[in-house]
């Protein structure tokens, strides 16, 4: 990535979103609570990872984009040096994975 790719994505995603409707997203956990990081879809998504590090706290801002690609679908568009699962697990997956933890603590009971 070039070094201005960021600041690119940064203006885009400026651009793109109102302070109101940042604001707006921040109260649904589509953007962080500063209104920093709005990301509502798959080209959000991406200028959010160009620009994440030009954020004030690189933990939280990678941590929003990882917690949206998931919510998104999008994990795929992750950098494969974030070490992120990219398998999103079925419905089926998580509710056995659930059901398996539950035995595994009642044997320890």
């Amino acid at each position: 990535m070039a070094p201005d790719d960021g600041a690119r994505a940064e203006r885009e995603l400026r651009r793109r979103y109102s302070s109101k409707v940042r604001r707006a997203m921040a109260s649904k956990n589509q953007a962080l609570p500063d209104g920093s990081f709005p990301i509502r879809d798959a080209t959000d998504l991406a200028n959010a990872i160009k620009s994440v590090g030009r954020a004030k706290s690189y933990a939280k801002a990678r941590a929003h984009i990882i917690k949206r690609a998931r919510q998104l679908g999008r994990v795929d568009m992750l950098p494969a040096s974030w070490g992120i699962e990219r398998h999103q697990p079925s419905l089926a997956e998580m509710e056995f994975e659930v059901a398996a933890a539950e035995v595994r603590s009642r044997s320890w009971q």
